[in-house]
Formats: C-alpha cells, structure tokens, sequence
C-alpha cells in the first residue's frame, strides 16, 4: 500500500478501496443508499481529519472501516428514541390487515401496547441489542463490532431481554 503523504494520496488509496468500504458499510446499513451515503461521509471525515492531524502509521482500510462504523453508530444514536410505530409493525406485521373484524384489530393494538410498555422497561443495553438484532437485522458479530463489547456479552443480553420480555409480557396477557 502507498504511503499517504498528501491529500491526492490519500485520495487515490480511498477511490482504490471503495468497494470495499461500501460492502462493508452495507452490512451495517443493510440498504445500498445508505451505505453509498455512509462511505461519502467517511470520505469527507477522512479528509477534514487528515487536515487536521494527518495520517497515523495505522492501516489505511482500518482506519475508514472505524470512521464508517463511528458514523453509522452516531446516526444509531441520533435514533436512541426507537420509532414504535416503526418497531409495532415489525413486531405484529399484519396489524392493520383489511381481513381483521373489529375485534382482532384491538387485540391487536393491545398487544403492541403490551410489546411498547415491555421494551421500555428493558435496560438500555437489551433495548439496543433488541433494536439491532430484531428491527435492524444486524447479526452479533456486526452488534459486538459497533458497541465493542464481546459477541458472547451481546448475545447474552439478547438472551436476557427475550426471558425478560417473556416475563413482562406474560404478566399482563395471561
């Protein structure tokens, strides 16, 4: 790999990589959009960074790979208040199916109360590995990447917000 020296450098070794940075932003976003968003603002951090304090003797693709999923968790924390209605229609997909009678459409709106009032009530460490896990598809290793914590800490507390949910929700549906 070149030595970057100069912007143009760093430039040429970022064009070089591309690809590479996309897919590797797409499994965190898991939409191209996004991705190709995710890689133009790493590019742009890349720069004013390398303006600011130039490039340290580290790996070049490290380097971007860590601003790409630096960023992607800065706009996982701008959405810290997890959109519900988002959530509900994930959790109970055919909620407003046209087929339901008046009936199975309040259960059903019950339910998602009951889903809403349980998640809240989870530690912000299981809501976030809920959230990652079940509404953003995220596998464990890509969760343990952006909290850095240990893949077997992530899915213990998958585990943990399951048996907990489960408690919750049985407290108040049966």
């Amino acid at each position: 790999m070149k030595i970057i020296i100069n912007e143009e450098d760093l430039t040429q070794n970022f064009h070089k990589y591309r690809k590479l940075f996309v897919i590797n932003a797409y499994k965190l976003t898991n939409n191209p959009d996004d991705a190709e968003d995710l890689v133009q603002e790493a590019y742009i951090r890349a720069i004013t960074n390398f303006r600011k304090s130039g490039f340290k003797n580290t790996s070049f693709i490290s380097w971007i790979n860590t601003i790409i999923r630096n960023l992607f968790i800065d706009s996982n924390r701008k959405k810290k208040h997890l959109n519900l209605q988002y959530m509900d229609d994930l959790i109970i997909p055919d909620i407003y199916d046209e087929t339901r009678n008046a009936e199975e459409k309040l259960a059903a709106e019950d339910y998602k109360k009951i889903i809403q009032t349980a998640i809240s009530r989870l530690s912000t460490e299981q809501q976030r590995v809920v959230y990652f896990r079940h509404f953003e598809n995220l596998t464990f290793p890509i969760i343990s990447g952006i909290t850095n914590d240990k893949m077997g800490t992530e899915i213990c507390r998958m585990r943990s917000a399951l048996i907990n949910l489960r408690k919750l929700t049985q407290k108040v549906i049966y």
